[in-house]
């Protein structure tokens, strides 16, 4: 195949894949818009969760004498 037909074909994948999904597509970006600040507080509270866990390790030392 010659670079222009290939140029073609995946041009016409993308815009049929954006016929397709742009429903949904469009979804995604109004519930990200509506969620604002509050997906950025959600996400910094979900990194200090994760940084925050106990191994079975360090449990066991706070729980001895």
């Amino acid at each position: 195949m010659n670079l222009v037909a290939i140029k073609i074909l995946t041009g016409d994948r993308a815009k049929y894949l954006g016929m397709v999904f742009h429903r949904a597509i469009d979804r995604v970006l109004a519930t990200l818009a509506s969620l604002g600040a509050g997906a950025l507080v959600l996400r910094r509270f979900f990194k200090e969760f994760r940084l925050a866990r106990v191994s079975v390790e360090e449990l066991r030392r706070l729980k001895s004498p």
